[in-house]
């Protein structure tokens, strides 16, 4: 009966030590949390730009924030500005920073708003319950509207309805913001002594003569800021 009895506690001791290593080594078992900004896995650092305007004065800028944990471990996100001034918003409201819970399911579509001219640093941290952590840092360039330039170019229309009947035409002009919302609103054109405004990138007109002509052009954006006079002369024959 003894045999028996030292059998059988001889068995469960030897069964008792794994379970005692997986407790004790449960952290090592852990694995770090994976914060993905803009869904970019390799970048640690997100770089982009945003434009603060008369049209725009309050732009917003769209954060994708992704979350992975394989052991399911996460317990909070922090949030911090190093640099620059504004808001981060998660649903409508507004995110102080430090730390904040994260959404369950490790998708989180933030908005940043900034608030002043220049450059903005956003670090971001996923930890878990064992404290390992991972980090992600937007550098933002805000700036303000950059003024359009003109470009002119003078042109034969495909038919001619008169021997000196030229196109003065503008659509060369540009913004250079445009991937921003910037676009050019109005064309002022000046010509044989008048001074013509449209929202037409081509006008045609009708010389009196032969001869070298001025002609002059600028063009304003929907920020209301113009460009430069550009002032060109052509040989009209």
């Amino acid at each position: 009966m003894k045999a028996v009895v030292q059998i059988i506690l001889a068995f469960a001791l030897t069964s008792l030590v794994p379970s005692c290593l997986r407790i004790n080594n449960i952290e090592d078992l852990n694995s770090s949390p994976i914060l993905v900004l803009d869904g970019i896995d390799s970048l640690d650092v997100i770089m982009d730009s945003v434009k603060i305007s008369e049209a725009n004065p309050y732009p917003y800028y769209d954060i994708k924030l992704t979350l992975k944990d394989v052991d399911d471990n996460i317990s909070t996100v922090e949030y911090h500005l190093t640099v620059g001034g504004g808001n981060l918003f998660y649903q409508g409201s507004r995110i102080e920073e430090g730390s904040f819970s994260p959404d369950k399911g490790g998708f989180m579509s933030l908005k940043y708003e900034p608030l002043v001219v220049g450059e903005h640093e956003l670090i971001f941290k996923v930890k878990d319950v064992f404290d390992l952590e991972d980090t992600g840092t937007l550098r933002l360039l805000s700036f303000g509207n950059i003024p359009p330039v003109a470009q002119l170019t003078l042109t034969k229309p495909d038919v001619q309805h008169d021997p000196l009947e030229y196109i003065i035409d503008a659509s060369g002009s540009y913004d250079p913001d445009a991937r921003f919302g910037g676009g050019i609103a109005e064309y002022e054109y000046v010509f044989l002594g008048r001074e013509v405004s449209l929202n037409k990138s081509s006008i045609t007109v009708i010389f009196p003569e032969g001869g070298m002509y001025e002609i002059s052009i600028r063009v304003v954006d929907n920020d209301v800021e113009w460009s430069e006079w550009l002032t060109e002369s052509f040989l009209i024959e």
